[in-house]
């Protein structure tokens, strides 16, 4: 009885993990497509886990990248973004060959240490993974929490979610 309560407990909070995802403009995101390659299919025929992790980093860096805050500038300064937490929903699979956009913006931003980005892997229309990965703003010299500079809290401001009408029938009905 008890491993049937925990069972149901697991899909509860998955369920509500699920539909606490907000929506994002499609337009205000930073977009990275690729194609799959042979080398990011497992045996399953299928793109392994921890390429999708991969490929959202590469696109975090492409788009710093281009707000000027790629990793030269993170030498230069001694200051970057690191990984805090992940938060990675699989909703379908990506196959060998597959065209792939990466779709990503920046929901939070605390203009002090942290800061936040939303993942959308698309393939084709339909999205097989969503994701979001919080940041800690780090001293790359001693590797501790350090302050935003001021490029950090300027060049990466939150979207705003976007309001839709079943978001706005959830609220009500809480």
């Amino acid at each position: 009885a008890a491993n049937r309560s925990w069972r149901l407990l697991d899909i509860a909070q998955a369920r509500h993990r699920m539909s606490a995802w907000p929506e994002y403009d499609p337009s205000a995101a930073f977009i990275h497509e690729r194609i799959v390659a042979a080398d990011e299919v497992d045996a399953y025929g299928h793109v392994n886990h921890v390429v999708y992790l991969a490929w959202l980093d590469a696109c975090s860096w492409r788009h710093a990248e281009t707000i000027g805050l790629g990793l030269d500038y993170a030498v230069a300064t001694q200051r970057g973004l690191a990984v805090r937490s992940v938060v990675l929903d699989y909703l379908g699979a990506a196959r060998l060959g597959d065209a792939i956009a990466v779709r990503t913006w920046v929901v939070a931003n605390d203009g002090r240490l942290l800061g936040a980005r939303r993942f959308d892997v698309l393939c084709g229309v339909r999205r097989v993974l969503r994701a979001r990965i919080n940041y800690v703003m780090l001293d790359l010299t001693t590797l501790k929490p350090t302050r935003m500079t001021e490029p950090f809290r300027v060049r990466l401001p939150a979207v705003p979610p976007v309001v839709t009408k079943a978001a706005q029938e959830t609220a009500r009905a809480q």
